[in-house]
């Protein structure tokens, strides 16, 4: 008899997903942020995301911070690019601003209504990653592109220690 392990995440818990529609360049975006937040978003290698469709890699701009005192991380990525949109079930929005690990409720509202007093904000949104298809390989996708990007910082400061 076989077993079959099954092995389920629960992405809700782990990650809040904040979707802006905005008039702002991603970079510009990032700036206002970093300002209004307090963090230190920085851009960091595109995020390459392969598209079965035509057989091409789209890249997408993606900017990175990790908040020492809290233990959170911070990602902003472009939802657009010249070849489309990363999740095109939510067309309006333009960039997501991903939380990695469990915030209070209280400090999720300062961000969303922070983000959405920057100018040229449209409107900034909490979004349900279960109710948006692709979200969670976009997710997976982003993790490992952050381990990726860490990686070679540490090999980079190893081989400046030699």
């Amino acid at each position: 008899m076989k077993n079959k392990l099954k092995i389920e995440f629960d992405l809700q818990s782990e990650y809040t997903l904040i979707g802006i529609s905005c008039q702002l360049k991603d970079y510009r975006l990032a700036f206002y942020i970093n300002n209004d937040l307090k963090l230190n978003l920085k851009r960091m290698g595109d995020l390459f995301i392969a598209n079965k469709q035509n057989n091409q890699e789209n890249k997408f701009s993606f900017y990175y911070c990790f908040d020492e005192e809290f233990h959170h991380t911070y990602s902003l990525i472009s939802n657009q690019n010249q070849n489309g949109k990363l999740l095109s079930t939510v067309k309006q929005i333009d960039c997501f601003f991903i939380i990695k690990d469990h915030i209070k409720t209280e400090q999720k509202q300062h961000f969303i209504s922070s983000i959405r007093k920057i100018k040229n904000v449209i409107g900034t949104y909490e979004l349900d990653i279960k109710k948006i298809k692709n979200a969670d390989l976009m997710l997976s996708d982003m993790e490992i592109h952050i381990t990726e990007i860490l990686r070679k910082k540490k090999e980079e400061l190893k081989k400046r220690v030699e």
